[in-house]
């Protein structure tokens, strides 16, 4: 009999994006990819208060610790139950990345 394989649950998938994509872009374009899924969780959850937001939501640190942040966001929408908009995940982990773009697209604002 053939093992059949589970399909994997969204937050188990692997991301696209990895070190090579973290070594190539600049610390101000990994901001942005963090804005974007920041922008995105505080729209999902309709949260105004900000006094309280996730650890992942710091932009302080080296680009490592703002990577290792990114993943951690794109995680944190299924454990919180909170939807993660349809493809904010593959944008954001894009090599090709445009800030203004994906906010637009995404209908999300940073001001």
């Amino acid at each position: 009999r053939a093992r059949r394989e589970r399909p994997l649950h969204p937050v188990a998938m692997p991301l696209a994006m990895d070190m090579r994509v973290l070594l190539q872009s600049s610390y101000v374009n990994l901001i942005e990819r963090l804005k974007v899924v920041k922008a995105a969780w505080i729209l999902a959850e309709g949260n105004r208060d900000f006094s309280d937001f996730p650890d992942w939501f710091d932009q302080n640190g080296g680009k490592k610790q703002i990577y290792n942040r990114l993943l951690k966001g794109l995680t944190a929408f299924s454990s919180a139950g909170i939807p993660r908009p349809e493809g904010l995940s593959e944008v954001v982990q894009t090599h090709e990345f445009d800030f203004e773009e994906c906010m637009w697209n995404f209908g999300l604002s940073w001001e």
